[in-house]
């Protein structure tokens, strides 16, 4: 029997953000892909609860995207729409690993690879087309090399390279491991890198990832507070396993993880939506239209019940008004926060436990059941994987240890798995400073490229609010990403903004840029009004 309560709850939280903000987003979404993306996020919906199984769903999807595809009008860009429908749809149906019903097995394929077959492929391979052309047309002119670029090449084949030396497998399994990692690390950047050449197609490719961001949050309330994992009920209905599905307590209460498999991995797509949406809110026509999409993403960050994920929300946040030189508006807010949750603590008791689980303002005993409850939030089990990763590193400090897992196996937690939960360490314990250093590089490039953008357009410029967006999302990012491993669409987020991060300086630095005129942009004061 088909899931028809689970897919009711998440069809009605589809009504309640698109069909109210059909008419205040024209700015950051034109009315027809608006009214495109909304039925295919609801169609898409309705074949993941429907099907009897992932093939039939896969089946579905591809008609779906191949329907939207062809209804684009001739002069818009193609790439940059499937790109857009990639970051729309990555989020909405979870990722259950299933084996291909083929002869020979190269790998397991879930949601989220198939999408980026179906959508980034195809972008990269039409973008990379139409490179061809231009350059036939103007045959003097070169590209530059993009540093980011160089980095990319060093960190994904210095693993492969790695892998075939250092571990020693059979080309089979380095083929199949290759393919897996070019699927889920390469073809996510480099099907973002060339597919923008406008800022209106970034601008509604990051809102199609907040308003589906804003979707998933209002399932997580539901999910948290009656104990009920909606998106389970695909699992149960394809009749497949997934081991990534681990349904986390705290308190009596479920942590929210919808379709993304874990609640680290949904906060952390959340707090990034909320760190994009810092911008995109100054487009919206109606004031409370921006703030109510905030509010909702940040309710999906605290349904996450992580304080990890709470306090790399605050910070970007913080980071985001302090690079708009608003230092004296940041005062005003942590004041009037903790006034509003000192009399919210008072009346309600729920507030009070919320509070006491908090860091450092925290009850301590509360925080160290909290962190009891939960392996991966225990501070002296992540200083223990720490400790005993940093000797493997230390002797292996170049290329890596090949099966570095087993060395830690006295490290095992509740759940029978070595929890590195730390993204650094994991590739350092596996490539060495061969693979942490182009990773940390990439995204030092891109922090480096935003501040530069933002140092050389004028203050109060939509690009001038893009890059302190991209500066605070992308620096939260390398926090939280230190307190959790790259798991779920984890790595798909931060390699596609990574790619982003390139398009945005190029696009915004352009002598002919100049921001749209027929664009009327609220900015709340006392930030500096749009210059028309």
């Amino acid at each position: 029997m088909p899931p028809i309560k689970p897919l009711i709850v998440v069809m009605l939280a589809i009504g309640l953000i698109f069909w109210p903000l059909r008419k205040h987003l024209y700015d950051l979404i034109p009315a027809r892909d608006f009214a495109e993306m909304a039925k295919l996020v609801a169609m898409g919906t309705l074949a993941a609860f429907l099907a009897p199984g992932f093939w039939v769903y896969i089946v579905a999807l591809v008609v779906l995207i191949r329907k939207a595809t062809e209804r684009l009008p001739p002069h818009e860009s193609r790439p940059a729409w499937r790109v857009t429908l990639w970051f729309l749809l990555l989020m909405m149906t979870p990722n259950i690993p299933v084996v291909p019903p083929t002869g020979v097995y190269l790998m397991n394929v879930d949601h989220s690879r198939m999408l980026t077959w179906l959508l980034l492929l195809p972008a990269l391979l039409e973008a990379r087309r139409q490179q061809q052309q231009e350059a036939l047309h103007h045959p003097t002119h070169k590209t530059p090399i993009d540093a980011m670029d160089v980095a990319m090449h060093i960190y994904f084949w210095g693993m492969c390279a790695i892998l075939a030396f250092m571990y020693g497998p059979s080309f089979t399994a380095w083929l199949r491991q290759v393919a897996e990692w070019w699927v889920d690390i390469y073809l996510p950047y480099w099907g973002v890198r060339f597919a923008f050449s406008t800022h209106a197609q970034i601008r509604r490719t990051l809102a199609g990832f907040c308003l589906f961001s804003m979707v998933l949050c209002l399932v997580s309330i539901p999910e948290m507070t009656r104990g009920w994992p909606i998106y389970g009920a695909i699992q149960d209905w394809w009749g497949e396993a997934w081991g990534l599905s681990i349904y986390l307590m705290r308190d009596g209460m479920l942590r929210a993880q919808t379709s993304t498999g874990h609640s680290l991995a949904f906060g952390f797509a959340m707090a990034t939506a909320t760190g994009l949406w810092l911008w995109l809110y100054r487009f919206t026509r109606q004031r409370w239209v921006g703030w109510l999409g905030m509010v909702v993403l940040l309710a999906g960050v605290g349904t996450a019940l992580s304080r990890a994920t709470w306090l790399s929300a605050g910070l970007m946040m913080l980071l985001f008004t302090a690079l708009s030189g608003q230092v004296r508006h940041i005062m005003l807010a942590l004041t009037g926060s903790v006034a509003v949750f000192s009399v919210l603590a008072a009346v309600v008791p729920a507030f009070q436990e919320l509070i006491n689980k908090l860091p450092i303002i925290g009850n301590p005993e509360a925080v160290a059941a909290a962190a009891a409850a939960s392996p991966e939030d225990d501070k002296e089990y992540r200083q223990a994987i720490f400790e005993g990763a940093l000797e493997l590193i230390k002797d292996n400090l170049l290329f890596g240890l090949p099966n570095a897992i087993s060395y830690l196996e006295y490290l095992k937690q509740g759940q029978g798995i070595v929890d590195i939960v730390n993204s650094y360490i994991g590739i350092a314990l596996n490539f060495g400073m061969t693979g942490l250093v182009p990773f940390i590089g990439m995204f030092i490039i891109a922090l480096v490229k935003m501040w530069r953008l933002r140092q050389r357009l004028d203050p109060g410029m939509d690009g001038w609010y893009l890059a302190n967006s991209m500066i605070a999302t992308l620096f939260t990012i390398m926090v939280m990403i230190f307190s959790t491993s790259s798991i779920s669409i984890i790595p798909y987020i931060y390699y596609a903004l990574l790619a982003l991060a390139v398009n945005i300086e190029k696009i915004y630095s352009e002598p002919e840029y100049e921001p749209d005129r027929d664009v009327v942009i609220y900015r709340p004061p006392p930030f500096p009004r749009y210059a028309s």
